[in-house]
C-alpha cells in the first residue's frame, strides 16, 4: 500500500482536520514510499522507533508524535536522535492525538468505556467531538474498589484513586472518560456533571477539587491509558489492507502509581 493513500485514509477515517490540536496530525517523517509493515505504540519514543527496526517495519504510527505547537525548532538532543534513526531506518513516523482520543470506533476513550460496559455515551458536550472526553452511565451498581481492579486486570498497570474505595456507584452513576491529561475537566467545570472521573494522571488542583465536588477520580497511567486507541488503529488497517502490525508497549514502571484514599 502506498504510504500517501494509508495516511489519506487514516486522516479520512480519524477526521483529523476536525481539531484544533497542539500536535502534527497525520505524516511527520518520511519513510518508505510503500507500506507493509506496521508497528504502533504511543510515543514515537527512541525504543519504539529501534523496536521497530529490529522487526523490519517501513511505518510507525503513534499517538504522540515529534511535532508539536511550540516545540523549539532547533533540532538537537533526543530529538534529534529521533529524528536521525528514522531517516537512516527509512521509517514513516505517522501520528494522531486528539482524533485517537475522541473517536468513538477504536479511540482511546471508547475503548476504556466499553470495559466498563457503560451506556447512552456521548461527548461531555453532547454530540461534539471537538470536546473529546465521553460520558456514560453505569448500568448496574459497583463497588469504586471493583471498577479500579477492572482497570487494573485489563491495562495491567499501577492506579491512583482519590476516593474511598468502598465508594458505592449506583446504576445511572455519570462516568467521565478523558485519557492521558484529563484532570483539567475537574479544574474547568465549577458543575462538574458526573460522578466519577477517569483518566491518565493527576495534577495538583485535581487532589483538592476531587475532596471539595466529591467526585472519585482513577488515574490509569497517562501511557497505559493510551495504549488501546493506537494499537486499536493498527488492527484494524492490517484486518482492511493485509498489512502486518506488531504493537509496541514500553515499560510502565516509570509511570507507577499508589492507591490512595481521601
Amino acid at each position: 500500500m502506498l504510504r500517501n493513500q494509508l495516511v489519506d485514509f487514516m486522516g479520512q477515517y480519524l477526521d483529523a482536520d476536525a481539531y484544533n490540536d497542539a500536535a502534527k496530525n497525520g505524516l511527520q517523517v518520511e519513510g518508505a514510499e510503500e507500506c507493509h509493515k506496521i508497528m504502533t505504540a504511543v510515543t514515537a519514543s527512541l525504543s519504539a522507533i529501534k523496536e521497530a527496526k529490529a522487526y523490519g517495519m517501513d511505518t510507525l504510527i503513534v499517538h504522540h508524535g515529534l511535532l508539536w505547537k511550540g516545540v523549539p525548532q532547533t533540532i538537537g538532543g533526543a530529538f534529534k536522535e529521533r529524528i536521525r534513526l528514522l531517516l537512516e531506518y527509512n521509517i514513516n513516523l505517522i501520528a494522531y492525538h486528539l482524533p485517537l482520543d475522541a473517536n468513538l470506533e477504536i479511540g482511546n476513550n471508547r475503548n476504556l468505556a466499553n470495559l466498563l460496559k457503560l451506556e447512552c455515551l456521548d461527548y461531555i458536550r453532547p454530540h461534539d467531538k471537538k470536546s473529546i472526553a465521553l460520558v456514560g452511565k453505569m448500568n448496574f451498581a459497583m463497588q469504586l474498589r471493583n471498577i479500579v481492579n477492572i482497570y487494573h486486570d485489563a491495562l495491567n498497570s499501577r492506579i491512583a484513586l482519590l476516593g474511598k474505595s468502598d465508594m458505592i456507584l449506583n446504576e445511572g452513576c455519570r462516568i467521565c472518560i478523558c485519557s492521558g491529561s484529563g484532570a483539567f475537566l475537574l479544574n474547568e467545570n465549577q458543575k462538574p456533571n458526573f460522578d466519577l472521573l477517569i483518566t491518565g494522571d493527576l495534577n495538583e488542583q485535581c487532589y483538592h477539587l476531587s475532596r471539595e465536588y466529591d467526585i472519585a477520580v482513577i488515574a490509569l497511567g497517562h501511557d497505559a491509558s493510551e495504549q488501546s486507541g493506537v494499537r486499536s488503529l493498527g488492527a484494524y488497517l492490517a484486518d482492511r489492507f493485509g498489512l502486518v502490525h506488531e504493537h509496541y508497549t514500553e515499560d510502565r514502571e516509570s509511570e507507577a502509581r499508589i492507591y490512595e484514599s481521601v
